[in-house]
């Protein structure tokens, strides 16, 4: 057997080795990948709903204010809740 038959024999040996395992392992990154971006999405969206539900606790606190002063018996109610 010559050289180059062996050397050749030895990359088609070595590429039959590791090319599945190299492809399924830039499989198994681009879905962790997208799975990432799923859940970064969702956090996003989580993070706008958190903020949300905080104006409309504040909103709701200021109303109860205006509601407690009023049955005091105030004009203007001293509602400062920031």
């Amino acid at each position: 057997m010559r050289l180059v038959d062996m050397k050749k024999q030895i990359i088609v040996g070595l590429l039959v080795a590791v090319l599945p395992t190299s492809t399924y392992g830039i499989f198994n990154l681009y879905g962790e990948v997208q799975e990432n971006s799923k859940h970064r999405h969702g956090a996003v969206q989580v993070e706008e709903d958190i903020k949300t539900l905080k104006m409309d606790v504040h909103e709701l606190r200021k109303d109860v204010c205006w509601i407690k002063e009023h049955l005091r018996g105030a004009k203007v109610p001293d509602c400062s809740i920031d």
